[in-house]
């Protein structure tokens, strides 16, 4: 299971990472008006996004995301003062 988890973690951060540079790219791009360039590279970083989650994905088969982000979340949750009960993500 840490295995996965770690899988996880390190596409969760690789995601957060490509998110920030497509904001980055249409604040800079907005600017001076380069719509197509700021689209391809739109358009690169979200195939980027994809494959990272294709290759990632098989290392879930054996366990549910619900499993993974209690398991990935809870102890931040528990230090910004919420119990378990508010933390924990249902099955439902």
């Amino acid at each position: 299971f840490s295995d996965v988890l770690v899988a996880y973690m390190l596409m969760h951060s690789d995601l957060k990472k490509i998110q920030g540079r497509i904001t980055w790219i249409w604040s800079r791009y907005l600017d001076v008006s380069e719509f197509a360039t700021a689209a391809v590279a739109t358009n690169t970083a979200l195939d980027l996004a994809r494959n990272l989650i294709d290759d990632v994905l098989p290392a879930f088969k054996h366990h549910s995301i619900t499993s993974l982000m209690n398991e990935f979340y809870l102890p931040y949750c528990l230090r910004q003062g919420f119990t378990a009960e508010q933390a924990l993500v249902s099955n439902h």
